[in-house]
């Protein structure tokens, strides 16, 4: 159960730092890009969806892992 609510919290951080990382592109690519912003955004959010729903496979895998086991 142990190794189970320290996993779950590593991902929790490591998914706040990437969101983190994410707003910090978006951002400084707005800044840089202005107007031609628009044409790579949603690259830039696809890019983070896809991030968000890797993580939740994950964590729907461990806890799978965990029902199984208790």
């Amino acid at each position: 159960m142990k190794d189970f609510s320290k996993t779950k919290q590593l991902l929790s951080r490591t998914f706040i730092i990437h969101s983190l990382v994410w707003a910090a592109v978006m951002i400084s690519s707005y800044l840089i890009l202005g107007e031609d912003y628009q044409k790579i955004s949603l690259i830039l959010l696809m890019g983070f969806f896809v991030e968000l729903l890797r993580y939740a496979s994950v964590k729907n895998t461990l806890v799978k892992a965990e029902s199984k086991k208790g």
